[in-house]
């Protein structure tokens, strides 16, 4: 009772952005029937996500249990929220746990209205259509860096029909692929839970995915995007090589040359007494180190944050 009233708390009525505080989108489908397994894990990382942006300054949109239109509505939402927003250059989370998976090189994802491989999907390139679109219509005003978590299987359908069918729908997709990936570069990060052929794996101790533990643990902690990447992708190459059946990798997809000066919150830079802070350690130790000794003082801060005890986020 308690999560769902945070939940309600949390998310706003549709176009209601608020103030200062830039949205953010966080999607879980769990009540998944037919073919596919209900997901009860999703919903659990989903609110304990919710609960971190919250705290870190994000006016964060709660979608659980998403069919293929409610999808593309919850982004046409964040981006109206944007729109609305006096945000110049925010960092826009959106967050996704469900099932998925992978084709001939295109990702989809399942929503909650697919029964079986014969209903429709919802291909990754589709949903992030419309936030590429308002990025380009936006020109100058609002350049947002929209940061996706995917935790989420890539593997293949079983059936070798199932896998002919998606396979055309890949081939059909891939016709507008390349104008909208070339649109997307610049301002998306896509962090996989897994590689491609993979499936994404739940921890057996806090019943989150792998990678949303990961990102519950440093997602709050005052570090550049691309320090926190790095960090995610090792925690749960680590955790998973001890303690699943399969080492599980992450993948990141993105091209994006200002990670090294973003930061995921809108309150970090408001914060100044974090021990952990990655930026303290690289300004005090980068900055009086040569170019090429910088990967590796990145490295020792890296590997500190990944030994530090567990901490509840501020």
């Amino acid at each position: 009772l308690i999560r769902r009233r945070r939940a309600r708390e949390v998310t706003q009525a549709p176009g209601n952005c608020q103030g200062d505080r830039p949205p953010a989108l966080v999607i879980c489908n769990s009540k998944y029937e037919g073919n596919f397994d209900p997901l009860p894990w999703a919903m659990k990382d989903g609110e304990s996500v919710c609960r971190m942006l919250d705290k870190l300054g994000f006016h964060v949109i709660e979608c659980n249990n998403q069919s293929e239109s409610e999808l593309l509505q919850s982004t046409q939402r964040l981006v109206t929220e944007l729109q609305q927003g006096e945000f110049q250059t925010p960092v826009v989370p959106i967050y996704y746990a469900g099932h998925g998976i992978e084709v001939a090189g295109t990702q989809f994802l399942v929503p909650i209205s697919a029964k079986d491989y014969s209903d429709p999907l919802i291909s990754l390139e589709s949903l992030m259509e419309c936030p590429a679109k308002a990025y380009l219509e936006a020109g100058s005003q609002i350049k947002p860096l929209y940061f996706c978590i995917l935790d989420a299987c890539r593997s293949q359908p079983r059936s070798q029909a199932d896998r002919i069918k998606w396979a055309e729908a890949a081939a059909r997709e891939k016709k507008q692929v390349v104008r909208r990936k070339q649109n997307l570069k610049p301002d998306f990060v896509i962090l996989n839970a897994c590689e491609a052929a993979h499936p994404a794996q739940q921890c057996p101790d806090t019943g989150h995915g792998f990678l949303t533990k990961a990102f519950l643990h440093h997602g709050w902690r005052e570090m550049p995007l691309s320090l926190l990447l790095e960090t995610l992708m090792q925690q749960v190459k680590q955790e998973t090589l001890q303690r699943a059946p399969r080492q599980q990798k992450p993948e990141l997809i993105t091209a994006c040359s200002t990670l090294q000066t973003r930061f995921l919150g809108p309150k970090m830079l408001d914060v100044s007494s974090r021990s952990t802070s990655a930026s303290c350690i690289e300004s005090s130790l980068c900055g009086s180190r040569g170019e090429s000794e910088a990967p590796a003082v990145m490295t020792s801060a890296m590997q500190a944050l990944l030994s530090a005890p567990a901490e509840s986020a501020p």
